[in-house]
């Protein structure tokens, strides 16, 4: 063998003798410790629960509820315990359960924008009673009476203002949003606003200036009668009330004849003052 082919072949078992030390260094050391991948935090959803055994009919206190979490969601749970303070039960209901909806007496759109203590009245009403049709639903109205009388021998008429502040709920077709109630659609998701479960309808925007011929208003309960009393015996104007509070000053009554002598008006008590003069027929 010649000195090149000596020296090529020395050279050669050098370079692998070296990369055969690198290899068994680089296996002598330890695997590198792989990190576990970091826990994924579970969601956890919020649900109003019965703290106790409830009975139907039973009007829930704040006692009688409690927030509690769960991973599974309810879209129809409620998630504050504000939402249900004072409502009404109607089925049992047992300790732990989560209270959705059906535990509730259903009721329609126009029931859920009654306050406690109100009923709704509906009134007929057309452009002129109506203020030119421009009411809207949330507004605020009075109620106005006029009355003619007769005793046989002359004729008179008064007019007087039978309930102050009432709100209008509906007018035609369009009902009243509850606050933004706007709100109320959006929490359904995350669990019914409390009247009910039902969606809260928005204005009809079909229905425009002058199309209503009724009028549903939100009168207190004590102002019902009165109201009905009212209608039969004279004839009912809405009267629109501003954005801003007014200082009410009650019932106030004028005859035709006062202002034919310039006399003011006064302050009368309840509308029945009014309609004991009734006696011939209302025109």
């Amino acid at each position: 063998m010649s000195g090149n082919a000596l020296r090529i072949t020395a050279i050669l078992l050098f370079v692998g003798a070296i990369l055969i030390g690198l290899y068994g260094l680089r296996a002598s050391q330890p695997a590198p410790e792989l990190s576990a991948p970091a826990p994924v935090a579970a969601i956890r959803y919020t649900h109003v629960v019965a703290s106790t055994d409830l009975k139907a009919g039973h009007v829930l206190q704040a006692s009688d509820l409690e927030l509690q979490e769960s991973e599974t969601p309810q879209n129809l749970a409620y998630s504050a315990t504000n939402d249900l303070i004072g409502r009404s039960l109607d089925s049992d209901i047992s300790k732990g359960s989560i209270l959705l909806p059906n535990h509730f007496p259903q009721r329609g759109a126009a029931a859920q924008l009654l306050k406690s203590g109100e009923r709704g009245v509906a009134l007929k009403v057309d452009e002129v009673i109506g203020v030119g049709g421009f009411i809207q639903p949330g507004d605020h109205v009075d109620v106005l009476l006029y009355i003619s009388t007769s005793n046989g021998v002359s004729v008179d008429s008064s007019a007087q203002s039978i309930i102050k502040d009432v709100r209008v709920i509906s007018y035609g077709e369009n009902l009243q949003q509850v606050n933004s109630l706007q709100q109320a659609n959006a929490e359904i998701s995350k669990g019914p606003l409390a009247p009910g479960a039902a969606s809260v309808p928005s204005v009809n925007p079909t229905v425009g200036a002058g199309g209503g011929h009724s009028a549903v208003l939100a009168v207190r309960e004590e102002d019902v009668a009165k109201l009905m009393l009212a209608a039969s015996g004279g004839t009912l104007r809405l009267s629109l009330r501003g954005a801003h509070t007014e200082q009410d000053r009650g019932s106030d009554l004028i005859h035709l004849s006062d202002i034919a002598q310039g006399k003011p008006a006064t302050v009368a008590g309840p509308v029945s003052q009014a309609t004991g003069q009734a006696r011939g027929p209302a025109r």
